[in-house]
Formats: structure tokens, C-alpha cells, sequence
């Protein structure tokens, strides 16, 4: 009898187990599907090509190979959310930016404006741009791989952006409501992070502003 009971007990417990697992997993959240996390990745770093993606039930997580003009990424998405939980670059491009890349960089950095170039020079990892915006000469230093501006002369002359005026372009961006800003130096330069909310999507952004051109750098939805 005593043993008829500690099996009966024994099949009770693993019931009780067995229904807590089933009824875990039915409230367990769906993971995004993965056309949608495509459109994200396509939307936020516009890459030339996705060499390969990957759900990964164990951790949840989606995981993106992708190549930019900069090199070759890993990115790791939260399947749920969308959110990144990392962004790595794994090999950097072999060949430097072109001439013509640069220029364009250079010249995104003052949008409203005309950038006159006179001379681009490689000088191991960077390019020292001379250029002219009207009566004003500048010089220019650019990471030959990863394009992001290192000093720029010019610029440094420039009136920094109020964090209110950040605020209106990025709003302009991503229509919203303010949740929080930032300012803070991304690949060297000086940016603002705005943080808004009430998007429409399910996700909130944080656009990263340029603190003294005012251009748009990028979109995060998180």
C-alpha cells in the first residue's frame, strides 16, 4: 500500500511538472517572424548583402551576417522585441574607401551647403581631405575603412546644436513623443541620442543626431 502511494505520489508531482512546462511555453511570447526581423535589419543598417540568418531556439535570439562597404557584421537580435543585444564587426574591408566615397562622406556632413574639394590624400588608415565652403578653407580627417569622421576643422567652428533644437530634427525624423536625450561621442564625433516613444510601432528609437551639422546619423528601434 505505502508503495502504491509513492507511486501515485511520484505520478502526481510529474503531472503537475509536466502541465507547469506545457502551460510555460503557451505563455511564452511568439518570436518575430523572420521576414519581419529582415525588414528591420534591411531598415537600420541597409546592408549590400545578407550573407546568412539564423533563429536560434536555445537563446531566443535571431542572427544576422551581413556585409557593409565597411566590412562583414554579426548581429544579434532579440527574437522577441527586435532589440540588439550586440553588433560586431568581424572582418574589416581590405580595401580602403575610394576617393569618391570619401568625398561624399564629407560633403553628407554639411548638407546644406557646397563642398568644394581640392585635395584627398591616404595616409595609412585615413584620408586628410582640404576643401572649401564658400570664402572658408577646411581639412578634414576620415577613417579610411569605416568612414567616420576623426576631426574636421571646420566643423569644430560650427555653433553646437541645443538640445532643444536636436529634439525638433529628430521628432522630424520619428514622430513621437521625447522620452530622453543624451549627448555623448560616437566614432568621435559629438552626437545627440534621443530617445522617443509613442512611435506607432512597437518599439520606441533612438535617433543619433550630429551635434553640430544637425544630419541624421542613424535610427536604433529598440
Amino acid at each position: 500500500m505505502t508503495r502504491f502511494k509513492t507511486m501515485l505520489l511520484i505520478i502526481g508531482v510529474c503531472g503537475v511538472l509536466l502541465i507547469s512546462f506545457i502551460v510555460y511555453q503557451w505563455m511564452q511570447p511568439e518570436p518575430l517572424p523572420h521576414d519581419e526581423v529582415t525588414v528591420l535589419v534591411n531598415e537600420r543598417y541597409e546592408p549590400s548583402e545578407i550573407q546568412s540568418s539564423t533563429y536560434r531556439n536555445d537563446t531566443n535570439v535571431y542572427e544576422f551576417m551581413f556585409l557593409k562597404d565597411t566590412g562583414q557584421y554579426q548581429l544579434i537580435l532579440d527574437a522577441t522585441s527586435g532589440s540588439v543585444q550586440s553588433l560586431q564587426l568581424v572582418e574589416q574591408r581590405e580595401e580602403p574607401l575610394s576617393e569618391a566615397e570619401i568625398e561624399s562622406i564629407l560633403q553628407a556632413s554639411f548638407p546644406e551647403q557646397i563642398v568644394n574639394i581640392s585635395n584627398v590624400t591616404l595616409q595609412e588608415n585615413r584620408y586628410v581631405v582640404d576643401y572649401q565652403i564658400d570664402d572658408q578653407s577646411g581639412e578634414a580627417e576620415i577613417d579610411a575603412y569605416t568612414g567616420s569622421i576623426i576631426w574636421n576643422s571646420l566643423e569644430e567652428q560650427q555653433a553646437l546644436l541645443t538640445p532643444e533644437e536636436a529634439v525638433e530634427l529628430a521628432l522630424a525624423e520619428v514622430p513621437g513623443t521625447l522620452d530622453d536625450i543624451e549627448q555623448e561621442t560616437l566614432n568621435d564625433r559629438l552626437v545627440y541620442e534621443v530617445e522617443i516613444e509613442d512611435t506607432g510601432r512597437d518599439d520606441d528609437a533612438i535617433v543619433i543626431v550630429d551635434a553640430y551639422s544637425g544630419v541624421i546619423i542613424s535610427v536604433i528601434w529598440d
